[in-house]
């Protein structure tokens, strides 16, 4: 079986820069809503699949009582934003709500999967944790964490980059396979999410270590291998490693989705555009092909 990942948050981000809230329908804002419904149209006519996983952030509290600083910067920067920047991340949110616990469902969608405290990547990991060994999969998100999940049945699709990492790319790129690409951030650290690593360690030096290729008598080595490097490497593993501890498993079925649900839903958004797009099939777009075993950074 087949099955096609995305990590909604990212795609609804996405569709917000491009957007903004640009459109509205009876009131209510729908730009969010109108790209995402689109682009999953188009990922899902690029991908062959059987199932279509829709996984959603539902907060980060789990890592937060771990850790009190996680994401802490991203709270700042809200406060600090003016009334008109929050008002517009709130009909953000709004949008994104709707089409986790509504709007997806009404088109017929069975897999729209999201966990109290848990973000998607955690979802996403949850998932990949049960593929059989015929099972194939591919993640849609610009999210490097998710790298770690990457496998010989299982690649990573940005859309910002246009290319599919998979396990051969990634281990040409570092020497490692992608399992262990979770310790290298946890010596690393990540600066998106709050996660401090080790001062002076980066991703590079991080995966030298990993490939023994440091020297023993070096600062680095002594430090990754001494008391400072086992401390930072204990404390963050457990930030990074997806899933996060204690994430559910989820019971994928199969979708119910149907041209006329998909118009109702279409109709009721105002959203005549994508009227006739039926999802997996729409109708006067281009097929394209992500570029296989590369890498896209941005």
């Amino acid at each position: 079986m087949k099955f096609l990942l995305l990590d909604c948050n990212y795609l609804c981000h996405r569709t917000f820069w491009a957007l903004g809230n640009q459109l509205t329908f009876s009131e209510e804002p729908t730009s969010v809503i109108y790209g995402f419904l689109k682009d999953t149209t188009k990922l899902m006519a690029d991908f062959e699949h059987d199932r279509v996983i829709f996984a959603f952030d539902c907060g980060y509290g789990k890592r937060r009582e771990l850790d009190p600083s996680y994401k802490k910067s991203r709270d700042a920067a809200y406060e600090q934003s003016t009334n008109e920047e929050k008002e517009s991340r709130q009909k953000f949110r709004q949008q994104v709500r709707k089409l986790r616990e509504l709007y997806l469902r009404k088109a017929g969608f069975r897999n729209v999967f999201f966990a109290d405290g848990y973000e998607a990547d955690d979802v996403i990991a949850s998932v990949v944790n049960t593929l059989g060994e015929d099972d194939e999969a591919v993640i849609v998100s610009s999210d490097q964490d998710l790298w770690q999940l990457i496998g010989f049945n299982v690649s990573c699709y940005s859309p910002h980059s246009g290319k599919l990492v998979t396990r051969d790319a990634f281990y040409h790129r570092y020497g490692i396979e992608p399992v262990l690409w979770a310790h290298v951030k946890a010596l690393a650290g990540c600066s998106t999410d709050d996660v401090v690593g080790m001062k002076g360690i980066g991703e590079v030096t991080a995966v030298k270590w990993f490939r023994s290729q440091l020297k023993p008598e070096s600062k680095a080595y002594k430090r990754i291998n001494g008391q400072e490097g086992m401390t930072i490497h204990a404390r963050n593993i457990k930030l990074v490693k997806l899933p996060f501890e204690g994430c559910p498993t989820f019971d994928v079925r199969e979708d119910e989705v149907t041209e006329e649900r998909w118009r109702r839903l279409a109709d009721k958004l105002g959203m005549a555009s994508i009227r006739e797009l039926m999802p997996g099939q729409p109708k006067g777009v281009k097929k394209r092909v992500p570029a296989k075993g590369g890498f896209g950074f941005g």
